[in-house]
C-alpha cells in the first residue's frame, strides 16, 4: 500500500496555513494526514460549502471552529454544529474520494483525520464528541481522540483506534495495514496537568524536512521528504514522539488474530450444550457446566485472545454475558505505572483500558460502566460487577483482599491478599 504520492501533493500545501501556536495538541502536528484531505475534499470541482472551512479546523478548538464556522457562508444548521465539524469535514472527504475514484487509500486518510486529537486549551482536558451518525459508514463507530493524560484519554483511546482499525479492514486493507493506518493517528504522550503552557509534549514547528529515512507505523519516509513533526519526533526517538494507545499486537489480536481460541470457544461452547443438554434430561446441572469451561479452557488458551476470553466467560458465568469483552478482573500489586507504592488497575487492559489507582472504588466504577457502555454487556453482567463491587467494599480497604473479593464473584480465584500493601 502506497501513500507517497498522495501525501508529498499534499505535504507541500503545509506551508500555506498560518502556523499559530495555540493549545494542546497543536493542530499541525498531523499535517501529512490534513493536507491530504484538504486535496481530497478538493478534488473534481466539489461545491460544497464546507469546503469553506479548511480541515486544519477538523483538529482545532471549539473557539476557533465557531469563530470560521460564523465566517463560512451557506452551511446548513447541521453544519454548523462546531461538535460534529471534524465529523462533517471527514464525512465530506469520504464523499468526495468515492466520487472520484472511490480509492480506497484516499478513503482511509479521510478515516484517519476523523480519529485526530483536537486542541483541548489545557493538558488533560477534553472536547465534546459529536453524537450525530456519520453519513457514511466507514466513519460509523469513529470519535475524536482524547488528551492522554485526561480519565477519557486513559480509557478510551485504545478503543477509538481499534475501531478505526476494524472499519479500516472491511474498506479491504489487511489486518498488519489497517492496525499501522490506525497507529499513525497516536497522540502525544501525556503531559504533566496544570502544564501553564498547555503545550504538554506536542509539537507544532511544520513544515519539517526529514534528516533521515525511517518508517512511521509502516508509512516509509525517505530523507528530505517534506513531512509533520510528530513523524519527525518519532523517527528521531524526542519528547513530542507519537505514543499509540494500544500495541500492534493487540490490534492485530483485535483484528483477527484469534482463530485459535475462536476453535477453543467453539468447543468451550459445544460443551456448554452439552451440559446444558443434560440438564433438560434431569443430569446434574454443574457437571453439563463444568464440560463447557473444561472444554473451552483446554482448547481456548491456546489462542490467547479476547475471543477466548470471550468463551472462558462463558464457562465460568454462565448465561451472563460481557458482549465484546473479557470477564472482569482487578490485580493488586507495586509497580503500576511506575507507582512505587501498591495500587489496583485492570487485569485485561485491552477490555479495560485504565491506568492504576489506590482507591479500587476507581477500578470497579470504570469496569461497571465500561461494560455497559462500550461492552453491550448483558444486563445480568452489569448486576454481577455491582455485586462484585459491594463484594470488594465489604473487604479491607486498600488491600489485595478487595481484587480477590471483586474477582471471586466472577469465578476468578486469586490471592493478592498475599500482597502486602505499601504506602504512598
Amino acid at each position: 500500500m502506497k501513500f507517497a504520492a498522495l501525501f508529498a501533493a499534499a505535504a507541500a500545501l503545509a506551508s500555506a496555513l498560518p502556523l499559530q501556536r495555540r493549545e494542546v495538541p497543536q493542530e499541525h502536528s498531523h499535517d501529512l494526514i490534513v493536507n491530504a484531505v484538504r486535496t481530497i475534499s478538493q478534488k473534481g470541482g466539489n461545491k460544497d460549502p464546507l469546503l469553506g472551512v479548511d480541515p486544519v479546523f477538523g483538529p482545532l478548538g471549539t473557539q476557533a471552529q465557531i469563530t470560521q464556522i460564523n465566517k463560512t457562508p451557506g452551511l446548513s444548521a447541521e453544519q454548523k454544529d462546531d461538535k460534529c465539524l471534524q465529523q462533517n469535514l471527514a464525512d465530506l472527504c469520504v464523499t468526495n474520494a468515492k466520487k472520484n475514484g472511490n480509492n480506497k487509500n484516499e478513503i482511509a486518510v479521510c478515516m484517519q483525520f476523523r480519529v485526530l486529537e483536537r486542541n483541548s486549551g489545557s493538558v488533560g482536558g477534553t472536547q465534546a464528541t459529536c453524537t450525530k451518525t456519520p453519513k457514511n459508514a466507514e466513519l460509523a463507530g469513529l470519535t475524536q481522540l482524547q488528551d492522554p493524560a485526561s480519565a477519557e484519554g486513559k480509557s478510551g483511546n485504545a478503543g477509538i483506534q481499534t475501531q478505526l482499525a476494524k472499519n479500516l479492514l472491511k474498506l479491504g486493507f489487511t489486518a498488519d495495514q489497517a492496525a499501522n493506518l490506525a497507529l499513525q493517528t497516536s497522540t502525544f504522550g501525556p503531559g504533566q496537568i496544570g502544564d501553564n503552557t498547555a503545550r504538554g509534549l506536542s509539537c507544532d514547528n511544520n513544515p519539517v524536512t526529514a534528516d533521515r529515512d525511517g518508517d512511521f507505523f509502516g508509512r516509509a519516509i525517505k530523507k528530505g521528504q517534506q513531512i509533520d513533526c510528530i513523524t519527525q519526533a518519532t523517527l528521531a526517538g524526542s519528547k513530542s514522539k507519537a505514543v499509540p494507545s494500544i500495541s500492534k499486537a493487540a490490534l492485530l489480536a483485535a483484528l483477527g488474530g484469534n482463530k485459535g481460541g475462536n476453535k477453543g470457544n467453539n468447543g468451550g461452547n459445544k460443551g456448554n450444550n452439552a451440559g446444558n443438554k443434560g440438564n433438560n434430561k434431569g443430569n446434574n446441572a454443574g457437571r453439563g457446566r463444568g464440560r463447557g469451561g473444561r472444554g473451552n479452557r483446554n482448547t481456548g488458551n491456546a489462542g490467547n485472545n479476547a475471543g477466548n476470553n470471550a468463551g472462558n466467560d462463558a464457562g465460568n458465568n454462565g448465561a451472563v454475558s460481557f458482549g465484546s469483552c473479557s470477564a472482569p478482573k482487578i490485580e493488586f500489586g507495586v509497580g503500576f505505572d511506575g507507582r512505587k507504592e501498591t495500587a489496583f488497575q485492570p487485569t485485561d487492559k485491552r477490555s479495560f483500558n485504565h491506568g492504576s489507582a489506590q482507591n479500587i472504588g476507581v477500578i470497579t466504577g470504570f469496569v461497571c460502566d465500561r461494560l455497559k457502555d462500550t461492552c453491550k454487556a448483558s444486563a445480568a453482567a452489569v448486576a454481577k460487577c455491582a455485586q462484585a463491587t459491594a463484594a470488594a467494599n465489604g473487604a479491607a480497604a486498600k488491600t489485595g483482599a478487595q481484587a480477590d473479593a471483586f474477582n471471586a464473584v466472577f469465578g476468578a480465584r486469586t490471592n493478592f491478599a498475599a500482597v502486602k500493601p505499601v504506602a504512598p
